[in-house]
């Protein structure tokens, strides 16, 4: 299974859409902000 999300900051200036095999990959990088 592949995950793709759009993901949003609290201030809503930085969005990035994502694709990834393991959630917790997702998750890190939402914490850390990393633009895909």
């Amino acid at each position: 299974m592949c995950y793709l999300y759009l993901l949003e900051n609290f201030d809503g200036n930085h969005r990035y859409l994502g694709s990834t095999v393991d959630v917790d990959v997702r998750i890190l990088e939402h914490n850390r902000g990393v633009t895909k």
